[in-house]
């Protein structure tokens, strides 16, 4: 049976024989496997593991790359095309991902719900907006997915620190189902990392799901310390109503003449700007404004 198991998991303390065989029991049956039991457990351990290291106020944002990829599929987007709109979708950048979709023609339902695709995220009624977008079935299972695991982690205590963004990409192609990453005051990047890869450990000849997670003690560390971007450069973010666009621009520009990193964002109507100001906050923004007038 040890033969079988991942090298992948090991526990770093002395066990007796007994202690041992029942932990490698609890690893087959709850972790390898496709359960969304797993998956809660994995970011429920996440949380705790942050909560270890002596933060206190932290998010763990969730995702399902399937949402994404069912959209994808409808669209009918080549590889080409597919990877410019995953960085207009990651960059939160609305005009762009407009913009090629019209170049490829993608219209229609699919088409609105990509062009919401970088508004979901927040609590859990993103997963109630979502469902309202899409009547592709992969897109609805991973929704699905979500709200069977938030009503286990509401069963582990730990939803005071979740929270859920589709839009919510990475650039390893290996990821399978969820994906998730912690952030916190003090450090732009994210503190913690991982997701679903159910098809990763048959490129080294096992054929085996997995669940995973890293934490960035680096950025944990400097969370702690306050050496954070703040003491290198200044970072905005400008939201705005359609009709100041003109003057969010140019208040944008005057901004990066004077070397502040800035971040332009349309104020959608269905998102509260109390919540665009918590999401950037925690993404690392030192100043959000709004322009609105």
């Amino acid at each position: 049976l040890l033969d079988q198991l991942s090298p992948l998991i090991y526990e770093i303390a002395p066990v007796h024989h007994d202690e041992l065989m029942k932990a490698v029991r609890k690893v087959v049956r709850d972790y390898f496997h496709q359960s969304v039991e797993a998956d809660a457990e994995m970011i429920a351990l996440a949380v705790e593991s942050l909560k270890a290291s002596g933060l206190e106020e932290f998010l763990v944002e969730i995702g399902h790359v399937d949402f994404y990829n069912g959209l994808i599929e409808e669209s009918g987007l080549d590889k080409e095309a597919e990877e410019k709109l995953r960085e207009m979708i990651v960059n939160k950048n609305d005009f762009g991902v407009e913009e090629i979709l019209d170049e490829n023609i993608v219209v229609g339902e699919v088409k609105n719900a990509m062009l919401k695709l970088p508004e979901l995220f927040g609590s859990v009624e993103v997963l109630n907006t979502a469902k309202t977008l899409t009547t592709n079935k992969k897109a609805l299972d991973a929704i699905r997915r979500l709200e069977k695991l938030y009503a286990i982690l509401e069963e582990y205590g730990v939803t005071k620190y979740i929270s859920f963004d589709l839009a919510s990409l990475s650039n390893y192609g290996y990821y399978t189902g969820i994906i998730f990453k912690g952030f916190t005051y003090g450090t732009g990047e994210p503190i913690a990392a991982g997701g679903r890869y159910d098809k990763l450990l048959a490129q080294f000849g096992k054929n085996a799901s997995a669940i995973g997670f890293a934490i960035y003690m680096d950025q944990i560390l400097i969370a702690h310390s306050g050496k954070n971007e703040k003491t290198d450069y200044e970072y905005e973010v400008v939201i705005y109503e359609p009709k100041y666009r003109k003057k969010a621009f140019v208040y944008a520009t005057e901004l990066r003449d004077k070397g502040v990193k800035t971040e332009l964002m349309l104020k959608k109507k269905d998102i509260d700007i109390e919540e665009y100001k918590q999401f950037k906050t925690e993404d690392g923004a030192t100043k959000v404004t709004y322009i609105n007038e």
